[in-house]
């Protein structure tokens, strides 16, 4: 089976942006994908001394957010990867420090 990742960018703006970002033949290598998506735009967007909480906030409103489909079209739910979820802990790791909730 084939997976797709696809990027969802410009989301608050009345109109958003779908990118396709790539296709895998297998579920591991889509998720790789995905975190490369979020890690790609975290490390071009991270400045010196931001803190966590600003650099996540930031990836909300101006980063693509990834989201894996089957092949055939279906939206899954992949057990362990939520884009939001990885990109506040990869936050925390490039920055040094935790996201206050």
């Amino acid at each position: 089976m084939t997976f797709i990742v696809e990027g969802l960018s410009n989301h608050l703006e009345p109109e958003a942006t779908v990118r396709r970002i790539g296709e895998c033949e297998t579920l591991e290598e889509t998720i790789v994908l995905a975190k490369r998506t979020i890690d790609d735009y975290l490390a071009s967007s991270w400045k010196a001394g931001m803190l966590p909480a600003e650099l996540f906030a930031q990836y909300q409103v101006q980063g693509e957010h990834p989201y894996i489909f089957r092949g055939d079209g279906m939206t899954i739910n992949v057990r362990g990867f939520s884009h939001l979820r990885y990109a506040t802990l990869r936050c925390e790791e490039i920055c040094g420090g935790e996201i206050e909730r």
